[in-house]
């Protein structure tokens, strides 16, 4: 039934009837794209109260109406805590295998992978299959969180309105954005972080064009949240936060002991999943095998299974001794690599914030047990190190402190969070090149470089896209003839500057002469002054052997739209220039081959 229904989407609605609709009615394109994102907005609002509120059935059911029955047939209990996160897994793993592969683990990298290589293409039945197995996989305890789900969901509602109106491949991911930044905005009652976290993770860039939308859409879905649920936050015990600057050396060291316990969970997780790839099973028995070690583990730390939220407003008002708060953290980083490494569905924000809270309340604990002086109230240290250890994983500190500020609504938060998140983040950087989220997806060899598949952009050489018909100007020419070259040639943007044997002495731009065109003062000198007066010597030149991995970086750095090419034995021999849009045609052309082939 979904296949017909997408097969009639593409029928009956062209791009042609979409660009008439718009004519028809006089809305700009940039107009269009915010209604939708307003649309998306208030889609992925509702999904978002309905994924929550789904959470909480499949929880009711499984912990409360099922442990009813096990009492009145005296069956026993034990039995009953490791049979429903069992069961949660087996029924997670059919729909999984059945339906919809894409929405086991974490779902953020394959938003990330859709955007960056599938020009935002993913299939609508992502979106009721994502918030049946994650709030069911939740639901009956499995270890994950919600944001991975809802940005997963939100951005297949971008997706399919981007489909459904032929929108091009940058559009699509705008409308992504959108969709990922609602979701966010839903969960948490945090619209400013839903737009960085969208901005910052999925799109990788901010432009007044992206930024728009996103901002519209994380609106309207906080506007619907808020109608629907409310507009309380997740931690309820926050009364006695305060920050003492004098403790910034206590910050320092948490966002370091963050940085190193997030490193060995980064390399527990995904050994986690290497380890239920090699067992010979059916893979939709996984995460039934996963559910029943974390049942057997419940029996004995109940705490660990689902989100846990509950445990974080416990740690926040330091409720348990120092050694609990350490079983806590083995316990659920134990327990989380399990439930999604072994084929659950879910997100990691939730079990990161609980981790990072435990090892914050475990710190302050630990400064009090040997009497080293502090003067923030302890909870500030358990907020501390929770959104340290977050941002680490995600490597996104601006996102957890903007995070942490909405929910709190603390100003004083934001310096003490952002200096451990940075420290925590950095650290982790110097010891693995990529986040929790894109290390899934550079293990199987999708390695993105600001957006870009890297080693798609390793395998082109500089030589293959350079352009030869490069226009050089002579050392001793004068304005008028400067000017004339550049007229005849207007699609260029960069000329060299060479002397009589053809070696680069500068580069001369439009920019460059712009004071001897528009201004007359100017004008009285443009006999005297030559090419080599104006030349400029901060140029950035590629060789031809060079790939265009290397090329790509020298555009970012300079925001150069072309560059000039040297000769591979000659650096000052000038042999072509590449230009920005003409390789990513190029690229665009490798990696369609790539997916493929």
């Amino acid at each position: 039934m979904q296949n017909s229904f997408e097969n009639f989407v593409n029928k009956k609605l062209t791009r042609s009837k979409a660009v008439h609709l718009l004519q028809k009615m006089n809305i700009s394109e940039p107009l269009f794209l915010i209604l939708l994102a307003v649309v998306i907005g208030g889609l992925a609002g509702a999904a978002s109260s309905a994924f929550q509120f789904l959470i909480d059935f499949f929880s009711k059911i499984s912990w409360i109406k099922l442990r009813i029955f096990f009492l009145e047939q005296n069956l026993p209990l034990p039995l009953f805590i490791v049979l429903v996160p069992t069961i949660g897994g087996l029924l997670v793993g059919f729909i999984v295998n059945k339906y919809a592969s894409e929405v086991e683990g974490i779902g953020v990298p394959e938003v990330i992978e859709s955007v960056a290589l599938k020009g935002g293409i993913i299939r609508p039945r992502v979106i009721w299959a994502k918030v049946i197995t994650a709030a069911l996989f939740i639901g009956t305890g499995g270890s994950a969180g919600r944001v991975g789900p809802i940005v997963q969901i939100g951005s297949a509602i971008g997706s399919f309105f981007g489909k459904l109106f032929k929108l091009s491949g940058r559009r699509m991911k705008v409308l992504i954005a959108c969709g990922a930044a609602s979701g966010i905005a839903g969960i948490f009652n945090a619209p400013m972080a839903g737009i960085l976290f969208s901005l910052e993770i999925i799109l990788g860039d901010i432009t007044i064009e992206t930024f728009s939308p996103v901002v519209f859409s994380t609106i309207t879905t906080s506007i619907i949240v808020r109608s629907i649920i409310g507009s309380s936050t997740f931690l309820t015990h926050l009364s006695g936060v305060a920050v003492s600057y004098r403790d910034f050396l206590w910050f320092i060291l948490l966002g370091i002991f963050s940085g190193v316990f997030g490193l060995l969970f980064i390399h527990s997780f995904h050994s986690t999943i290497d380890f239920f790839k090699k067992f010979s099973i059916p893979h939709f028995l996984k995460p039934a095998i996963g559910g029943l070690i974390i049942g057997l583990m419940a029996l004995k730390l109940p705490q660990i299974l689902g989100l846990g939220l509950d445990v974080i407003n416990s740690a926040v008002s330091l409720k348990f001794t120092l050694l609990f708060f350490a079983v806590l953290f083995i316990g659920k980083f134990l327990a989380t690599s399990i439930s999604i490494g072994s084929g659950g569905s879910g997100g990691i924000f939730s079990p990161a914030m609980f981790l990072g809270a435990m090892l914050g309340a475990a710190f302050v604990l630990i400064l009090k047990t040997v009497n080293l002086p502090f003067g923030s109230n302890p909870s500030t240290y358990v907020i501390i190190g929770m959104m340290a250890f977050l941002a680490g994983l995600i490597r996104a500190p601006l996102t957890a402190t903007l995070l942490i500020y909405e929910i709190t609504d603390n100003h004083m938060l934001i310096l003490p969070v952002l200096v451990a998140s940075l420290i925590s983040s950095g650290l982790i950087y110097r010891r693995v090149r990529y986040s929790i989220y894109t290390m899934k997806l550079a293990r199987r060899g999708v390695v993105l470089k600001s957006g870009r598949e890297e080693n798609v952009l390793a395998s082109i050489s500089v030589f293959e896209i350079m352009q030869k018909n490069f226009i050089p100007i002579p050392l001793n020419a004068k304005i008028d003839k400067i000017l004339k070259i550049m007229v005849e040639h207007v699609g260029f943007v960069i000329f060299p500057v060479v002397d009589e044997q053809g070696n680069l002495f500068g580069t001369i731009n439009l920019q460059d002469i712009r004071e001897f065109i528009f201004d007359n003062e100017y004008k009285e000198l443009e006999n005297l002054i030559l090419a080599m007066d104006l030349a400029q010597n901060n140029f950035v030149t590629v060789s031809e052997n060079e790939t265009f991995l290397q090329a790509f970086q020298h555009f970012n750095a300079q925001d150069d739209e072309q560059i000039l090419v040297v000769s591979k034995n000659n650096s000052k021999k000038v042999v072509g220039y590449i230009s920005k849009d003409t390789a990513n045609l190029y690229y665009q052309k490798k990696l369609l081959k790539k997916m493929i082939f």
